[in-house]
């Protein structure tokens, strides 16, 4: 009996033996070297009863390969981490002069042991607190709500800065067009900029003082920069020549006035200074301003008054022109001036656009009121009738 309870306790041993013998040869597979021979460590440790470890420092943000060829570049400590949120945030605190950085949205931020500044997405949100200057603080009264300013606000605020800019631009170029005796591209280039209403006061006088000049040259001059000369034909008139360039008579005849007398009597093979037409003027009841253009070229402007007629705005063409020849008919009192009468408000020069609209002069004698409806000084009045030829277009606005 006693030979039969050694043999089973020997085997009992045997078999405890041999546990301990498997136990102690079996492979370490979480311990097997990588390719490099070194141990790769867990990327989490969730051995801790469920705790979440600590930040882990830079280095464990790469890992390089392991045995099955993973790549460990992310460290996502809890599995609510979302895939749009990124695994590291150095923010950059060099914050510019009275301004403070701003923190992520998404975290925290801690230093590690190299003290760099880093995301801890994973530590639990801070109690959300207005800042002591947000608005609704009770530590400061709500910031002032400025007011949105729309598009075509911002817009009309700019113009004047950009018309200015845009006739700096264009000066520039009308200076090297001058340069290169190039007058007539330099007025075209610049006369746009006189319609513009956004251009400042100051660079508006700026502009005048470069159209005068070059209209006077380029139209009135007897220098041939509109076209070529005309070379006067047997028989031909002035009248002739100012029908087939569509002009008033009279401005050629102030233009060429050395070699015309008589409109009526041309000396063949004379060279003519011709000005294509027609002219057409801009009258603006605003600034009391009548402009003259001829083609897209400004050609000269004229102050004005209003008289007690005034017109409406409205587009028209001069339909008749006498000269000593209009009496004045009043509207209120139906009194007449006969036209060679000194306190006749027409002043000589008259120029009818349709129904009671009429440019005209001023009386020789000036009365206490201004009489009639666009009413020019005497000697602008003739320049202006001799400017202007019967169909010229008018358009008056505010």
């Amino acid at each position: 009996m006693n030979t039969i309870k050694s043999a089973a306790l020997l085997a009992v041993l045997l078999g405890v033996l041999y546990g301990v013998y498997v136990a102690l040869s079996k492979p370490d597979f979480d311990r097997m070297p990588n390719s490099g021979g070194e141990p790769i460590q867990p990327i989490i440790d969730w051995g801790s009863n469920g705790a979440l470890p600590p930040a882990p420092s830079p280095a464990t943000y790469s890992r390089g390969a392991n045995a099955s060829g993973a790549s460990y570049q992310t460290y996502q400590s809890s599995p609510a981490a979302s895939a749009d949120r990124p695994s590291s945030f150095v923010p950059s605190y060099e914050p510019t002069a009275n301004q403070s950085p701003a923190a992520p949205a998404f975290a925290t931020s801690t230093q590690n042991d190299s003290g760099l500044a880093q995301s801890t997405y994973e530590a639990p949100a801070p109690p959300t607190e207005p800042p002591s200057n947000s608005v609704g603080s009770a530590s400061q009264p709500p910031l002032p709500q400025s007011e949105p300013v729309s598009p075509a606000s911002a817009a009309t605020a700019a113009a004047p800065a950009l018309a200015a800019y845009d006739l700096k631009r264009d000066l520039a170029e009308a200076d090297q067009l001058v340069n290169e005796n190039k007058f007539r591209t330099a007025l075209a280039k610049l006369t746009p900029h006189y319609s513009n209403p956004d251009l400042p006061a100051d660079q508006r006088a700026v502009l005048l003082s470069w159209l005068d000049p070059l209209a006077g040259k380029v139209i009135y001059s007897r220098e041939h920069l509109l076209a070529s000369p005309h070379q006067v034909r047997k028989g031909e008139t002035l009248y002739d020549v100012a029908y087939q360039y569509n002009v008033e008579y009279r401005l050629l005849q102030n233009i060429n006035s050395k070699d015309v007398t008589d409109p009526g009597v041309l000396i063949p093979g004379t060279e003519l200074k011709v000005v294509p037409g027609p002219f057409r003027a801009d009258v603006n009841l605003s600034t009391g301003e009548l402009t003259v253009l001829v083609g897209d070229l400004y050609a000269g402007r004229f102050p004005f008054t209003l008289g007690d007629q005034p017109p409406q705005p409205g587009e028209f063409k001069v339909i008749d022109k006498r000269s000593q020849q209009k009496s004045y008919v009043g509207f209120v009192d139906g009194r007449v001036i006969p036209a060679n009468d000194p306190n006749n408000p027409y002043g000589g020069w008259w120029l009818s656009l349709g129904g009671e609209v009429a440019i005209h002069g001023s009386p020789a004698i000036p009365g206490d009121q201004t009489l009639g409806c666009i009413a020019l000084s005497t000697q602008d009045a003739k320049d202006l009738y001799g400017i202007l030829s019967i169909t010229s277009e008018v358009k008056i606005r505010r």
